[in-house]
């Protein structure tokens, strides 16, 4: 009986490990669309409404060969883009990706996209856990 309660224990703490991702909210989801191969910038608003840190490690997206997050930043008066490992995001906090900061870099699409389709992107966090999101296609100015 005791092992049985050990297991439960474990089960549970692991479980309670994981984010809850009811309560990660993603709004405002688009992805700005490019001419040819250029890579596409997807730009969201990730919100946590949970009591602890969250930590986005990256996104995927089957219809992209590689999505990496960067994040825009302006040094010795030169704009560069620096790659993102990892991003937290504290209780009750949001962070936004949008021009000339944080986004998402989609690179080398497998097939053609036209304004107003819908890209499925998935979010993968620390824990292990995801957030399978939908991504509107916008066009090179954001509308």
């Amino acid at each position: 009986m005791k092992r049985f309660v050990g297991c439960l224990i474990l089960v549970f703490g692991a479980l309670a490990a994981h984010a809850d991702v009811s309560n990660v909210t993603v709004s405002n989801a688009r992805v700005r669309l490019l001419p040819g191969d250029l890579p596409l910038a997807g730009y969201f608003v990730l919100g946590n409404q949970s009591s602890h840190p969250i930590t986005l490690r990256g996104a995927s997206c089957p219809e992209f060969a590689m999505v990496m997050m960067h994040r825009s930043v302006r040094e010795n008066g030169m704009d560069r883009m620096v790659g993102v490992k990892s991003l937290k995001v504290a209780p009750g906090k949001a962070v936004r990706f949008a021009p000339g900061g944080y986004h998402l870099m989609l690179m080398h699409r497998r097939h053609s996209m036209h304004k107003g389709d819908m890209v499925p992107i998935t979010l993968h966090f620390a824990d292990g856990s995801e957030r399978r999101v939908e991504f509107r296609v916008v066009g090179a100015t954001g509308q």
